[in-house]
C-alpha cells in the first residue's frame, strides 16, 4: 500500500476513536487520579488499534447505558431532544468545515 492510504486510515482511525475517548473522559476518567487516567488511556487506544474497534465499541455500550439509566425520583427515562440548539451559524460552520475536510481527502 501506499503512504496515501496509511494517511487516510489513519485519519478515519482518529476521527472514530477521538470523539469516544473524549466522552469516556468526560463521563468516567475525569476525577480519577493521574496515573488511573494514564494507564486507563493506554488500554483505551492499545484496545482500540489492536482489537480492531472492539473496545471503542464495548466504551460506546458503557456509555450508553450510563448517560441512559439514571433517572431519580420521579424523573422520566427520557432525554432532552432539544439539548443541540442548531441555528443557521451552526448549520453554515458545519458545512464549510465538512467541504473543506472533503476536499482535503480527495486531495490526499
Amino acid at each position: 500500500m501506499d503512504a496515501t492510504r496509511y494517511i487516510v486510515y489513519i485519519f478515519v482511525f482518529l476521527i472514530v476513536n477521538t470523539p469516544i475517548y473524549l466522552q469516556l473522559y468526560r463521563v468516567f476518567l475525569k476525577d480519577k487520579k493521574t496515573f488511573v487516567i494514564i494507564i486507563l488511556t493506554i488500554l483505551y487506544w492499545f484496545g482500540a488499534v489492536f482489537t480492531e474497534n472492539f473496545i471503542p465499541f464495548i466504551v460506546v455500550l458503557l456509555l450508553l447505558y450510563s448517560y441512559h439509566l439514571p433517572a431519580g425520583e420521579g424523573e422520566s427515562y427520557m432525554r432532552d431532544i432539544d439539548i443541540w440548539r442548531f441555528n443557521k451559524l451552526n448549520i453554515l460552520n458545519v458545512t464549510i468545515l465538512t467541504l473543506v475536510v472533503k476536499t482535503l481527502l480527495t486531495i490526499v
